[in-house]
């Protein structure tokens, strides 16, 4: 097969987009929408980025795994800068709506131990279903031999340590053998710093005397540049990028509908014409100066921005409800496809046909996954929750009545 072009990639992750939302839209896959597009407790345009979201960064480690069970390397070539840019985009913006949800939550009194279990049970579920999909894939590619159990467990950690040791022995991928959590494109270390943002807020709200979550926010951002990015500069960029969503979220900006598509479609452009820039900022001092630029991007996708109405449409609402799945789940199935074809000699076409199949597997998959099992878990999670905090706020107000 001859060498995967950056901008053939990019034309067939658009083409797999467009062909996905119209699949979808379809009567015959009305049976996975779990109807949470008419709840009216979701922001919709949200669900439809993360959709847009995930595929990028589904189709940026589809060149990565590419090139791990075609060249035995877990590398990206030098002629896939905008792919590059496109994940490392993604995984920003996922930070800062982060940020956004979850930050301003530090101005109110809650049972911050219900607060956690919410999140167990949106996160870990799936968590484990990826470990299971992995393990299974590994052993069928695997000698056989020398089955370590006892590392099992570390792969049920819900990403909070995110320790993957090697279970089986793979002869034939040296690569795929020294880091085997490469099977599914290693996506779990972001959830680490979600977790993060997750223990750090009932912190942040002990410290938030002043009940401006904004100024902690604002506190915490400087921190992240002036003090630990001399230790980790790219740690400080990702609690930087989650401090981002906070200050936006305290912020009203309004602008007509018209100008906000348009304006959402300009910075789109500006993105992807000028993605050499942002792949330099990525590890420079200038990147901070881009995680602002994908703060205003941001900014428009709150206000209201729809890209003309495709993030609004059922199908993209109803693919974006699943993103998570397919964040967690893409990498086995392109690992999956690659260790199937790795020894057929397939021209381009034949290969990316064969990929778009599987593309369409991987969102039916995700979709099962999220109305069968993640939607469920949050059900659960928002019960168990609710009674948390019905009785926490019970036991508040009779200590106040005992006080008084």
């Amino acid at each position: 097969m001859q060498p995967l072009n950056d901008y053939t990639i990019f034309g067939f992750m658009i083409f797999s987009i467009m062909l996905s939302a119209y699949i979808f839209d379809t009567k015959i896959f009305n049976f996975l929408n779990t109807n949470a597009i008419n709840e009216g407790r979701r922001i919709n345009n949200l669900d439809g980025v993360r959709f847009i979201l995930a595929s990028c960064v589904a189709f940026h480690h589809f060149c990565w795994n590419n090139n791990l069970f075609y060249k035995n390397s877990w590398t990206l070539d030098p002629n896939m800068d905008l792919m590059y840019f496109l994940g490392k985009f993604s995984v920003a913006i996922f930070f800062i709506i982060s940020g956004y949800l979850f930050l301003p939550q530090i101005d109110k009194d809650r049972n911050w131990f219900s607060f956690l279990l919410k999140r167990f049970f949106r996160i870990i579920p799936m968590c484990w279903v990826q470990s299971i999909f992995a393990i299974i894939v590994l052993y069928f590619m695997s000698e056989k031999i020398n089955i370590h159990y006892a590392k099992f467990f570390h792969w049920f950690d819900g990403a909070i340590s995110n320790i993957r040791p090697n279970l089986f022995p793979i002869n034939n991928f040296s690569t795929l053998n020294s880091s085997q959590s490469l099977i599914y494109s290693g996506v779990t270390w972001s959830l680490q710093y979600e977790w993060l943002l997750y223990f750090s807020i009932p912190i942040l709200y002990m410290i938030n005397i002043k009940n401006n979550y904004k100024l902690v926010c604002i506190l915490f951002a400087f921190l992240a540049i002036l003090f630990i990015s001399k230790y980790d500069y790219l740690q400080s960029s990702y609690i930087f990028l989650f401090c981002l969503g906070g200050i936006i979220n305290g912020f009203t900006f309004k602008f007509p509908k018209k100008v906000i598509e348009i304006m959402f479609f300009i910075m789109i452009l500006f993105f992807i014409v000028s993605y050499k820039y942002f792949i330099k900022g990525w590890v420079a001092p200038m990147y901070y100066i881009s995680d602002l630029l994908y703060s205003i991007f941001c900014i428009l996708l709150f206000s209201g921005a729809s890209f003309f109405g495709f993030l609004t449409k059922k199908s993209v609402i109803m693919l974006g409800e699943s993103s998570y799945s397919i964040y967690l789940l893409h990498g086995i199935g392109w690992s999956i496809l690659n260790f199937i074809l790795h020894d057929s000699n397939l021209n381009t076409i034949t290969y990316l046909s064969i990929s778009e199949l599987f593309w369409i597997l991987i969102c039916i998959v995700s979709l099962i996954c999220y109305k069968y099992i993640e939607y469920p878990m949050i059900l659960i999670g928002k019960k168990y929750s609710d009674t948390w905090t019905a009785s926490y706020f019970n036991i508040s107000k009779k200590d106040k009545s005992i006080q008084s």
